[in-house]
C-alpha cells in the first residue's frame, strides 16, 4: 500500500488523518513543521504528500528547499 506523508502543524489533523488512513491500510509518516516535513519526505520518499500550506508563515507550504 502507498506511503503517505502528512505535514501539518495541527496535531488533531495529524491524529485524525493517521487514524483514518491507517484504518484503510495506508502507512503514514507525519511531521508538524516544514523543516521536519522536508526531512521525512527526503528520507522516506512517500507516494503521496498531504501538506498544510499555511503553517508558521503564510507561505510555508509553498517554499522550496534547495540541497
Amino acid at each position: 500500500m502507498a506511503l503517505i506523508a502528512i505535514i501539518d502543524d495541527d496535531p488533531d489533523i495529524l491524529d485524525a488523518s493517521t487514524l483514518i488512513l491507517g484504518s484503510k491500510g495506508f502507512k503514514t509518516i507525519t511531521a508538524s513543521n516544514p523543516e521536519d516535513g522536508y526531512k521525512i519526505v527526503k528520507t522516506n520518499k512517500p507516494d503521496v504528500i498531504i501538506l498544510d500550506v499555511m503553517m508558521n508563515d503564510q507561505d510555508d507550504g509553498f517554499s522550496w528547499h534547495k540541497d
